[in-house]
C-alpha cells in the first residue's frame, strides 16, 4: 500500500534506502539457478586480462621495434596505414556488440532462452551484413582511393594486400562477437581472456621467427590472421556447443528484437564515433595529406603507442563489467552491484596510476630506448597522456552502460572528440 512504498512521515534518508532495498529484494525475479556465483568467475576473468594485458604490451612495443628494423619506416608506414582502416569495422559495428552483450546477458539469466535465441539471430544477420559491407568499403579504398595516395612500389602493393585480408576476414569479428556474448552470459569470463593470452603468444612468435627466417611481410600477417582466429574462435566455439549445449541459430529473430537492441546500440556507436575522431583517423589523414607519409606515421605511432596502450589497458580490464553488472541488475543482486561500485575503481586507479605517472616522468628515457633517436619527440608522448584522464570513471561507465544508463555517456564523449 502507500505507506509500504512511500514510507512513514519523518523517515530517515537511510531508512527509506533500506525499504526500499527491501521492497527490490521482496520482488520475485526469475534467475536460471544453474549460473555460477558471479563476482568469482568475474574476478577470474579480470585476472586473465590483467595477466595478459601487461604482456601484451611487451610484445606490442617490441613488435613494433622489430618491425621497423626488419622493413624499414617506410614500408612500416604503410602497414599501419592500411591496418588503420580497421576503424571502418569499428563504425560499422554500429555498437551492436555491446547491445548484445547486454540482452543476452539479461535474458539469459532470468532463464529466457528463447530470448537468447532471437538475440542472437538478430546478431548473427546484423554482423552478416556488416561483413558484406566492410569488405565492400575496404575493396573501395583499394582500388579507388590508393591510387590517390603517394605510396609506391612495395608500400603500395603491401597496403592493398592487406586491405584484402582485412575483406575476408571481415566475417570472423561477428562470429566472435556472438561466441563471446553467449559465454559472458553464462558467466564463462574466463574463456575468452585465456584464448587472448594465447593469440598475443603466438602472434609474436610468428611475427619473430618470420622476421628472423627472413619470409615476406605479407605472409607473416596472414599467418598472424589465420592463428588469431583460429586460437579464438576454435576454444570458445568448441566449449560454447559442448559444456554449455548452445548453438545458435540465424533464424528467428523479430523486428521488435531488432528494436529493442537498436537505443543501446546507437549510443555505443556514438561511443566508438568518438573514439575514432580522437585517434583513429590520424593515421589515415596522415596517408592522404603528406607527400611522404611513411615516416611520419611511425613517430606518430610511436608517440602515441604508449598512450593507447594505456588506454587499452584500462578498457580491456573493466571489459568484463558491463555483463557482469547486466546479470547482477537482472537477478537485482544490490549487494554485490554495490561491492562492484565501489571495490571496482580502487582497484582499476591502483593499477593505471603509477605507470602513466611513470610514462609521464620517464618519457624521453623510454622513447630512446625503446626507438633510438626518437627522445625529442617526449613532449608529443606526454600530451598524449593527458588524454589517460577518463579513464578515472571507466568502472562506473561499464556499470552505467550495464544497467542501461548510457546516452550521457555518449553525449560527452562525443563533445570531447570533437573537442
Amino acid at each position: 500500500g502507500p505507506k509500504e512504498r512511500h514510507g512513514r512521515p519523518g523517515m530517515s534518508s537511510m531508512e527509506h534506502l533500506n525499504l526500499s532495498r527491501e521492497a527490490s529484494a521482496s520482488v520475485s525475479v526469475s534467475v536460471d539457478p544453474a549460473l555460477p556465483p558471479i563476482l568469482g568467475r568475474l574476478f577470474t576473468g579480470t585476472a586473465w586480462l590483467a595477466l595478459r594485458t601487461p604482456l601484451q604490451v611487451f610484445l606490442g612495443f617490441w613488435s613494433i621495434r622489430l618491425t621497423v628494423e626488419a622493413i624499414g619506416p617506410d614500408k612500416n608506414g604503410a602497414y599501419n596505414f592500411a591496418w588503420g582502416f580497421g576503424f571502418v569495422q569499428f563504425l560499422l559495428e554500429f555498437g551492436m556488440g555491446s547491445a548484445l552483450q547486454r540482452q543476452i546477458s539479461e535474458t539469459w539469466t532470468k532463464g529466457d532462452r528463447s530470448g537468447v535465441d532471437r538475440a542472437l539471430a538478430c546478431g548473427l544477420n546484423f554482423y552478416a551484413v556488416v561483413a558484406l559491407i566492410q569488405a565492400a568499403a575496404l575493396l573501395g579504398v583499394a582500388y579507388l582511393a590508393l591510387p590517390l595516395t603517394e605510396y609506391q612500389g612495395d608500400s603500395y602493393n603491401l597496403i592493398f594486400k592487406l586491405l584484402w585480408l582485412q575483406a575476408l576476414s571481415a566475417p570472423c569479428y561477428g562470429l566472435t562477437m556472438v561466441v563471446t556474448s553467449v559465454l559472458q552470459a553464462a558467466r564463462r569470463f574466463e574463456v575468452i581472456p585465456r584464448c587472448e593470452m594465447l593469440v598475443v603468444l603466438a602472434r609474436f612468435a610468428i611475427l619473430w621467427f618470420g622476421l628472423q627466417a627472413g619470409f615476406d611481410f605479407f605472409l607473416i600477417v596472414l599467418t598472424q590472421t589465420l592463428a588469431h582466429i583460429a586460437l579464438s574462435l576454435v576454444p570458445a566455439t568448441y566449449i560454447m556447443i559442448k559444456e554449455l549445449g548452445y548453438f545458435p541459430s540465424v533464424w528467428g529473430a523479430r523486428w521488435d528484437d531488432f528494436s529493442a537492441l537498436l537505443p543501446m546500440s546507437f549510443y555505443i556507436f556514438l561511443i566508438q564515433l568518438s573514439v575514432v575522431l580522437a585517434d583513429k583517423v590520424d593515421t589515415t589523414i596522415l596517408g592522404f595529406a603528406l607527400a611522404d607519409p611513411g615516416p611520419a606515421t611511425t613517430i606518430y605511432q610511436i608517440v602515441s603507442k604508449p598512450f593507447l596502450q594505456i588506454r587499452q589497458t584500462g578498457w580491456t580490464l573493466t571489459y568484463l563489467v558491463m555483463p557482469a553488472v547486466a546479470s547482477l541488475a537482472a537477478a537485482r543482486d544490490l549487494s554485490n552491484l554495490e561491492r562492484l561500485k565501489y571495490d571496482g575503481p580502487r582497484l582499476h586507479v591502483g593499477v593505471l596510476l603509477p605507470v602513466t605517472l611513470l610514462a609521464w616522468l620517464y618519457a624521453a628515457p623510454f622513447l630512446d630506448l625503446w626507438i633510438p633517436g626518437s627522445a625529442p619527440h617526449a613532449w608529443l608522448l606526454r600530451l598524449f597522456l593527458v588524454a589517460t584522464a577518463p579513464l578515472v570513471i571507466s568502472v562506473f561507465v561499464q556499470m552505467s552502460i550495464g544497467m542501461g544508463r548510457i546516452k550521457v555517456i555518449a553525449l560527452a564523449a562525443l563533445a570531447g572528440s570533437v573537442v
